[in-house]
């Protein structure tokens, strides 16, 4: 879920985005932090990624 938001706020910022997950859908047990879910960016937007994950983080906006 964590994945999903964070890769839903660099798609509103026009980064291209795309979810590896190898978590288990047919089970309802998951192996918790054993789960790999990753977000990745293509490397030539990985500053502009970075850039809107860290504004995020200290609450300021993308706008300006």
């Amino acid at each position: 879920m964590e994945a999903e938001l964070i890769a839903g706020r660099l798609r509103s910022a026009n980064v291209d985005v795309q979810i590896f997950s190898q978590k288990d859908h047919v089970n309802v047990v998951g192996l918790g932090g054993l789960a790999i879910v990753r977000v990745l960016v293509p490397v030539f937007q990985l500053e502009a990624a970075n850039r809107v994950l860290a504004e995020h983080d200290t609450g300021r906006s993308g706008t300006r």
